[in-house]
């Protein structure tokens, strides 16, 4: 991958950074807890890919939408104030397979293409207001990196091109999202709660990035995946 593709990661890690060291200077007395949950989502998505070989150009897009639905996470968050909790956490997506659109732009396209797990690390700050007794509504964002271990169609596509001589590379494909999100919780007791959230994503995540020389001839393929996700996640809040 080109070093531009860095850039936009090295932000979102810088980011992720921020929530800890916010973090750290609180005291052992602040509230925390671990939530603990499972997710429903849909998304509307596409891909964005360019190859060209010499003079010549061709365009390497799809629009597509996601051939799974369930997701899982974890996260933990901790009180900075009375109403306002910092903290980060993971979500695990399984392996990530896009359903492809039948457009006219791509004629008799295959049904799905397999990108392989994709793993998000967040950080996460919201703002919590009491409702009722027992119910708070919470208010905030996640922001932080994906990462997208290659398997299935984009890891054949990888080996094609090694196979050509082109220098490209296996390890997982980052990217960097950012999801605001509301939710409501519901208390139990002194120690659970029930909690739900309603998040609108926004991820991008660079598949390919190479422009370089191959036996003479300049090549250059670039490729980027643009995810608009929504996602409701249910689960346990354990406090701590």
């Amino acid at each position: 991958m080109g070093r531009s593709s860095g850039r936009p990661v090295a932000k979102a890690l810088a980011l992720i950074a921020l929530f800890i060291l916010v973090c750290f200077p609180l005291t052992a007395a602040a509230q925390s807890s671990l939530l603990v949950g499972a997710g429903l989502f849909t998304e509307n998505s596409d891909v964005e890919g360019v190859e060209r070989i010499a003079v010549s150009e061709s365009e390497r897009n799809f629009d597509y939408g996601s051939d799974g639905f369930l997701s899982a996470s974890v996260r933990y968050l901790r009180a900075s104030s009375s109403s306002i909790y910092l903290g980060g956490g993971l979500s695990y997506f399984g392996t990530y397979r896009a359903l492809l659109d039948q457009g006219e732009d791509t004629p008799d396209p295959p049904n799905s293409y397999e990108f392989g797990p994709l793993l998000e690390i967040l950080g996460q700050v919201e703002w919590r207001v009491g409702v009722i007794e027992g119910l708070d509504l919470a208010l905030g964002t996640q922001l932080g990196l994906a990462l997208l271990f290659p398997d299935g169609d984009l890891k054949a596509e990888i080996k094609r091109l090694e196979s050509q001589n082109v220098g490209v590379w296996s390890l997982p494909r980052p990217g960097y999202f950012v999801a605001p999100l509301i939710g409501a919780r519901w208390k139990l007791d002194d120690r659970l709660a029930l909690r739900g959230d309603l998040l609108f994503k926004w991820e991008r995540i660079h598949l390919l990035g190479i422009d370089e020389t191959v036996d003479g001839v300049p090549f250059e393929r670039t490729s980027q995946s643009n995810v608009l996700r929504t996602e409701f996640v249910f689960g346990i809040e354990i406090l701590l």
